[in-house]
């Protein structure tokens, strides 16, 4: 049977019949076609590109049993149009006389059963020739066998599969299967800030009524790629190849060699090649402008009041272009050019997205952290670097070095380093196992891990923040140990904060039982805050039925009645979710017993809301609302959180949570807080904790900014940067020897900033909460040739503003709020440019189209109990007049 087996195998991966048998010293001449077309993946308007035809001669001029020397050699070459154009748009009508598009020097390759095993090329042959060249040997490339292997080409080392049919062979190349010896691709990890690559490749001969010599060929070859934040930004490439034989009766003088390899290298000067070339060239090309210029063409749309505004982003992502091609010097002088200091901090941003080895090198000349001043721009240079998409570890190891030697200035711009770090540690896992294996993130881990055992009370709360960033699964046990254990409830608080990062597969039995151990309180007792973030880990991750039910029934009984409001409308908000967690909370809802009058009509004026923003055919957008209420009215913690949804992902776009503890004491409550009286600002952007923001500690800072403050005269902003979110570099191999280069990045221009009005006079205080962005994509796809530039560059950018206000009366008891949430309106635009221009010419052919559409300012109504109080305070007639606010 063994046996039996391996003829089979043997038989389904050999030649069938005869192997291809051409004659030695005989030439064989096809006429041969190539056309690449780039467009849209919904093409609007012609496509660009270009067609190349010539005739190929190829002779067999060594032979040594069924290895075959191939020499091929093209001539009558011509570039025409793949549209129909007038004269003054032909691209191709008169080109120059000097242009060359491919030598006439010839190539080898060794030849096997229909199998290429080598190439060789001339040591003097261009690299754009030898490339179209290899195209063409390619097309040879058809094995007379049937079945799935792995084959070299053009593309890379692919999976085909082969087929025959009668007298001819079929033959379909799973793109996604590629791999070639290229480096300096990448992509963002995230699937909402990713590009989707769709591909397609099959290829198919006629041969000969002998079956020996191939009669025709024919390769199709397509690529699609599609933003998928918006899928209409996206490109396609189509590749084809054509092969017909005209003639068989050429004759060519043969070689002579004990090898292949020898015969070759006896003819001439020629050298073995490979498929593929081995690095994308990142540096400025003939026609790049220089840096100098492009700094200064950006610089007004790069100042402090254009932050938020799409000029920003859509200027940050040229720059970050041309910092991207520019050499170490270029970028110093950037940074240190007098005409670009009111733009300094927006040039830092972008060094800290270059990611290139010049712009490394200079951040580590220019970049002083050991200094107490700058701070401000040192956090904002720190937080753009957190969002590198693929940082390298010598990044990590010098940020760590800083930290370990205690070489940074600032409290503040260590913990903002700290979060950095453990970013950087978590972006550097998505690279593969073998990146999260490595020193560098066990380093920065074990520093986290001894942090949170730390005395110092400030230390522990930065690394286990840190912790949040990193998502590492081996801090899960130290952050549970810390959540169950610690006497200070601030630690416990964001030791349970840290764990709403894990994927639910890592919340065992174990970990679930010590959550219900802290929610019922089974051992001691927890505050508020510590047990509802307890809850919403049980019933959002992998929650038990008996975990529901117990949860549900316990909050009847309860004292805490604010926490048990919320507890409830967080389990009516997750039960309309769609994951497995949704299905179990489900399941226990549907006991009558458990899910009834009794257990739904608790009064409170906590919210656990969430609805939908804006929902295209792409994503959606969803914002949400969490108020957790004292007894007596005051605001405990509130969140404000933006959210997308796609392709199975949830990705946090931003968090705004205003928090405070122990104002209760002032009321005579007791919410099982520790500690002094305090309220602050969290911020968490793109899935980032941020480092937090303080407004008073003790009960004498409070009747300080009380008595002091009055009302703020303008906003005060927390975070003012642009960054880049989305960074995607690629290399596509046609089968027909041409690269083509894919490049998307995608920036985020945020102004984020607050104010507090607080008077003890109107016993009133409103705070505002504004979040001014704006977001641009850029793209391109282009072909690289010596002989034509020809692609596709498209760019999306809008722009909005939230405003969340909190307008609290304590006049009396218990207080009146009223929350308000609007937006101003979005205007989102489109523009796609389509090119070709043949090289050493002006004529050129370009299209433009550009598309728009616009959302109006909205309003949003909230949960229902909002609205009474904000009629209360405002009047219902004036509000109404004003279309609403509620």
């Amino acid at each position: 049977m063994r046996a039996f087996i391996l003829l089979l195998v043997v038989l389904c991966t050999s030649c069938i019949g005869l192997c291809f048998s051409y004659d030695l010293g005989k030439t064989y001449s096809y006429n041969y076609v190539t056309e690449v077309h780039i467009n849209e993946a919904d093409p609007s308007g012609s496509d660009v590109g270009f067609k190349l035809s010539s005739v190929v001669d190829l002779s067999i001029v060594w032979q040594s049993g069924s290895e075959q020397v191939a020499k091929i050699s093209l001539r009558d070459v011509s570039l025409s149009n793949i549209a129909d154009r007038s004269d003054d748009q032909n691209t191709f009508s008169a080109p120059p006389t000097t242009l060359m598009v491919v030598s006439s020097q010839p190539a080898y390759f060794v030849w096997t059963e229909g199998k290429v095993t080598q190439l060789y090329v001339s040591d003097s042959e261009p690299e754009g020739s030898a490339d179209i060249k290899k195209g063409v040997i390619s097309q040879f490339q058809m094995q007379k066998i049937e079945g799935t292997i792995t084959e070299t080409d053009a593309s890379g080392e692919c999976t085909v599969t082969y087929a025959l049919v009668d007298n001819k062979i079929l033959k379909l190349k799973d793109l996604s299967s590629c791999k070639t010896v290229q480096s300096g691709g990448f992509s963002h990890q995230k699937k909402g800030f990713g590009i989707d690559t769709q591909s397609e490749a099959s290829m198919s001969c006629s041969l000969s009524a002998d079956k020996k010599v191939i009669k025709s060929g024919v390769t199709f070859e397509r690529w699609r790629t599609y933003v998928n934040i918006r899928s209409e930004l996206s490109t396609s490439v189509t590749s084809s190849q054509s092969l017909a034989l005209i003639s068989s009766d050429g004759v060519a003088p043969t070689l002579s060699g004990s090898t292949a390899e020898g015969a070759i290298m006896g003819s001439g000067t020629f050298q073995r090649a490979e498929w593929n070339s081995d690095e994308m060239n990142q540096q400025c090309g003939e026609g790049c402008r220089p840096l100098s210029e492009v700094v200064a063409d950006a610089r007004g749309s790069l100042t402090e009041r254009a932050i938020g505004k799409t000029k920003s982003v859509m200027a940050y992502l040229d720059v970050l272009q041309a910092f991207r091609s520019a050499g170490k010097d270029a970028i110093l002088q950037a940074l240190v050019s007098p005409d670009n200091v009111a733009i300094m901090p927006q040039l830092f941003d972008v060094l800290a997205a270059t990611q290139t080895l010049p712009a490394w090198e200079v951040i580590q000349e220019v970049v002083d952290f050991s200094s107490g001043e700058s701070g401000e721009m040192l956090e904002r240079f720190l937080l753009t670097m957190a969002y590198n998409n693929h940082p390298v570890k010598e990044q990590i190891s010098w940020l760590m070095g800083m930290l370990k030697e205690d070489k940074v200035g600032s409290q503040d711009v260590r913990a903002m380093m700290a979060l950095t770090v453990a970013k950087l540690v978590n972006s550097y896992c998505y690279l593969g196992s073998e990146q999260c294996n490595d020193q560098v993130v066990t380093d920065a881990t074990n520093w986290l891990l001894v942090g949170v055992t730390s005395e110092d009370r400030f230390q522990k709360i930065l690394c286990i923040n840190a912790l949040k960033n990193a998502v590492q699964p081996g801090s899960i046990a130290t952050l549970l140990t810390v959540a169950e254990s610690d006497s200070d409830m601030d630690v416990v608080e964001v030791a349970l904060d840290a764990l709403l990062k894990f994927e639910p597969k890592y919340f065992t039995p174990k970990v679930n039982n010590a959550l219900n151990n802290i929610f019922h309180e089974g051992s001691r007792q927890y505050s508020t805050v510590t047990r509802i973030l307890a809850a919403t880990l049980l019933l959002s991750k992998t929650p038990s039925e008996s975990d529901v039910v117990n949860i549900i029934q316990s909050l009847g009984g309860s004292k805490q009645v604010e926490m048990a409001v919320f507890v409830l409308q967080k389990v009516i908000a997750l039960s309309k979710g769609s994951s497995e967690a949704s299905e179990t909370i489900r399941i226990a809802l549907s006991d009558s017993s458990i899910w009834n009058y009794d257990s739904i009509s608790l009064q409170g004026q906590s919210v656990a809301f969430d609805s939908l923003f804006l929902d295209t055919e792409d994503v959606s957008i969803n914002f949400g609302l969490d108020l957790q209420m004292t007894p007596s009215g005051l605001l405990r913690k509130s969140d404000f959180h933006v959210g997308l949804d796609l392709k199975n992902e949830s990705l946090l776009l931003m968090n705004v949570g205003i928090f405070s503890r122990g104002l209760e004491y002032f009321f005579g409550e007791d919410s099982g807080d520790t500690g002094e009286a305090t309220a602050g600002l969290n911020i968490e952007c793109m899935d980032m904790k941020l480092r937090m923001l303080v407004f008073f500690t003790g009960s004498g800072e409070l009747m300080s900014m009380a008595w002091n403050m009055g009302s703020s005269d303008g906003p005060m902003p927390h975070m003012r940067v642009i960054g880049l979110v989305q960074d995607h570099s690629q290399k596509l191999n046609l089968q027909s020897g041409f690269d083509v280069d894919v490049g998307i990045q995608g920036s985020l221009s945020l102004d984020l900033g607050g104010t507090l009005e607080f008077s003890l006079w109107d016993r009133s205080s409103t705070t505002i909460v504004s979040t001014g962005g704006s977001v641009g994509i850029k793209g391109s796809t282009q072909i690289n040739t010596p002989f034509i530039r020809t692609g596709i560059n498209f760019s999306g950018k809008g722009a909005t503003r939230f405003d969340f206000v909190t307008s609290v009366q304590f006049s009396s008891l218990p207080p009146l709020s009223c929350l308000q949430l609007m937006t101003e309106p979005l205007i989102y635009i489109n523009d796609v440019r389509k090119y070709e221009q043949l090289e050493r010419t002006e004529r050129k052919y370009e299209s433009e189209e550009r598309r728009r559409f616009r959302i109006l300012e909205q309003s949003f109504k909230l949960f229902d109990r909002n609205t009474q109080p904000c009629y209360e305070m405002f009047g219902k007639e004036e509000e109404e007049e004003e279309g609403g606010w509620w």
